[in-house]
């Protein structure tokens, strides 16, 4: 959907099943989404300069609504198009700033995450992590980029594990956890 992005449009959208975009009809790329739970957040779509239509699309968020107003955003998004139509990837400069490696993941995950839950797991479920981490996750994808991590390396990972198939998909079901509170 397009239209202009004003408090009173973003107010308006509703979140449904799946993130819902509203694009603005004013700076090329400037949108914001609602999830299903119904946080709003600015974003910034384009697509790397040089590569046309065969480019890859990038989205930059630029922050949630509330902490920004639609204005704020507006400007921010607009910056960014002037960096963009000069050459610039904005995104990619974002991820190396931020690179960080599934074993910093992995210890973030333990001693922040875990212990922070309303309902924190028990000592063995602790253990029993700590175990999946350091005998199977580490050795093979503790080195590497979160954003380098494909899902054929996580199903590489999973399969060398089919001698033990409990522990495979203990495995495969942290790993999902994992990524899932990295992104939120």
């Amino acid at each position: 959907m397009k239209k202009r992005i004003t408090k009173r449009t973003v107010d308006a959208l509703q979140p449904g099943k799946s993130r819902k975009f509203l694009w603005d009809t004013d700076v090329t790329g400037f949108g914001v989404y609602a999830t299903p739970k119904g946080t709003k957040t600015y974003v910034f779509q384009y697509r790397v300069p040089g590569m046309g239509r065969k480019g890859t699309p990038e989205r930059v968020r630029l922050g949630r609504h509330g902490d920004l107003t639609p204005s704020q955003a507006r400007k921010l998004a607009a910056d960014l198009l002037l960096r963009v139509r000069s050459g610039a990837n904005p995104a990619a400069k974002r991820r190396r700033a931020g690179t960080r490696t599934v074993k910093d993941l992995a210890k973030k995950f333990l001693n922040d995450y875990l212990p922070r839950k309303k309902k924190p797991p028990r000592e063995s479920t602790i253990k029993f992590y700590e175990g999946l981490f350091r005998l199977h996750i580490l050795p093979t994808l503790g080195k590497k980029a979160v954003d380098a991590v494909t899902s054929q390396d996580v199903e590489r990972l999973h399969t060398s594990m089919h001698a033990k198939p409990y522990v495979a998909n203990r495995t495969l079901s942290l790993i999902q956890r994992l990524f899932r509170i990295s992104s939120g």
